[in-house]
């Protein structure tokens, strides 16, 4: 190429590589720990132009290989994300050499400059913080418990401070000994918190029986009204199998009422009979009017029978569930080949509550005890946007719901990608988090981010019918720092980017 070398490029190709290997489905984790290496011996002493195009070639190529599940939705709209999300790539290997002016402290700074490129995709042109260098290590249990802190930016912060030291020691820096022991003194600390987190027991937690059901409904069927009454007695006798364990909240995926369950009577009866009869709430995923306006929701059946709350899907999937600034092009909508939605966004973080009661022995007599849960419901995507589910867990929510219908994707490693987002959302906020999927995964996770229980059938857990019921380890305690204080580390990595371009003490 004109602008860039061969090797250079084989070298930033080579690091794509690395990172996407290191996320699902090959969930390679040990590769991102050395995956930046070659991109950074590309970026060395390089020109502005050289830099942009190795910045943009390896985000072209580490996102058209963790994305190319968006083949399956819509080639151009892949393409155009590809793009948008390699521009973050790019800022980063513009602004990495000036790390240098600060020589002492370029290991932090380049790290900082990541994460914070990393937390601009997350937010602007309505976000996609989908395959964060840190959810590469969702399953490194220790490590990723500083989340509660950092959120997941602490874990793609360490990361790139181990890859900038191995950079440093084969480009031979006089630094590089102070920055490995800045790195190693950092790594330290996070996996010691890591492990007293893992071993704090669980005393004062309550239980709850909660069961997932997972429909496996083919995209194609899910509003055909001539399959309407097969698709509800599939979730219906799921539902009655997993009753058998006696949980107390039974929870269907998004979207999973073929139809307007406000407007459904039939199923609406149905549905409020099988509740009533097990005195189980149930949580169903359904479309809900309110003044010609149609809302993704959540609606909680009570043990009563009675839609008590609904929640309203508040972050849309841009092109997917409506069309931005489409009263400004208004021949958009025709000119897209796949079915867009029209929903509106929703307003409030809504918290529900239930309520279980319970007998226990106390003084050889029997006392009825009612213990309250309270937890709030993030629908498709939302689960990926820390900020979102930091909101839910503020007001008062002990364990958090993700619905959802990965069915689009196919079988890609799209739903292993969607789930890492879940498990950080855990830690991050110190709550069980419990995933409800159409097609998988369907999983319970702690606090501490082990998937502990998912359905799983005929060796699959996508694309499989079937159930799971588990006991949750809800806790009354104090907030995380990251929740109570949100992305302050943030704050710090951009304060430390900014350091190379503070003006410089004159020596008189």
């Amino acid at each position: 190429m004109k602008f860039i070398k061969i090797k250079d490029l084989l070298l930033v190709l080579s690091s794509a590589l690395l990172l996407a290997l290191s996320f699902p489905k090959f969930n390679l984790q040990f590769l991102a720990w050395f995956a930046f290496v070659p991109f950074f011996l590309a970026l060395d002493g390089k020109k502005l132009i050289e830099r942009c195009l190795c910045g943009f070639i390896f985000g072209a190529t580490f996102f058209s290989i963790v994305l190319y599940w968006m083949f399956n939705i819509s080639v151009p709209g892949m393409i155009l994300l590809v793009i948008i999300m390699s521009s973050y790539s790019l800022i980063f290997s513009v602004l990495m050499p000036f790390s240098y002016r600060k020589k002492i402290f370029s290991v932090l700074i380049v790290a900082s400059i990541w994460c914070v490129t990393e937390f601009l995709r997350s937010m602007l042109f309505s976000g996609f913080p989908w395959a964060l260098l840190g959810y590469s290590q969702h399953l490194n249990i220790p490590l990723i418990q500083i989340s509660d802190i950092t959120g997941v930016y602490g874990v793609s912060f360490i990361i790139i401070c181990v890859n900038f030291c191995i950079f440093r020691f084969i480009k031979k820096d006089k630094l590089n000994k102070v920055h490995a022991i800045v790195t190693l003194v950092l790594l330290l600390v996070f996996l010691f918190y890591g492990h007293s987190k893992v071993r704090e027991d669980e005393k004062g937690s309550k239980e709850l029986g909660v069961a997932v059901i997972q429909g496996n409904i083919p995209q194609h069927l899910k509003w055909d009204d001539a399959f309407k009454t097969r698709i509800i007695d599939t979730y219906a006798n799921l539902s009655k199998d997993a009753l058998k364990f006696s949980p107390k909240l039974i929870i269907w995926p998004e979207t999973s009422v073929p139809g307007i369950l406000q407007f459904e009577k039939d199923m609406g009866d149905s549905l409020k009979a099988l509740a009533m009869k097990n005195q189980t709430n149930f949580l169903l995923g359904t479309i809900r009017e309110e003044n010609d306006n149609y809302y993704n929701s959540a609606a909680l059946l009570s043990k009563e029978g009675e839609i008590v709350k609904n929640y309203d899907k508040i972050h849309l999937v841009p092109f997917g569930e409506y069309i931005p600034f489409e009263s400004y092009f208004t021949s958009l909508r025709n000119s897209i080949d796949k079915p867009i939605g029209n929903y509106s966004k929703g307003r409030d973080y809504t918290i529900f509550r239930i309520d279980v009661q319970h007998t226990k022995d106390f003084r050889s007599s029997i006392v009825k005890e009612i213990s309250f849960f309270k937890f709030g419901c993030l629908i498709c995507y939302e689960d990926i946007f820390p900020g979102l589910v930091r909101q839910f867990v503020l007001k008062g929510a002990s364990f958090v719901v993700n619905i959802t219908n990965d069915a689009w994707f196919g079988k890609t490693a799209a739903p292993y990608q969607h789930m890492q987002a879940s498990v950080f959302r855990a830690v991050e906020n110190r709550v069980p988090v419990i995933r409800a999927a159409n097609t998988g995964v369907s999983c319970f996770i702690s606090d501490k981010g082990l998937i502990i229980n998912r359905v799983f059938e005929n060796g699959s857990d996508i694309f499989v019918e079937g159930f799971c019921v588990n006991r949750i380890k809800v806790k009354n305690k104090r907030h995380s720092f990251y929740t109570r204080y949100g992305d302050v580390f943030i704050v710090f990595c951009f304060i430390m980017m900014l350091l190379p371009f503070l003006p410089r003490k004159k020596v008189t």
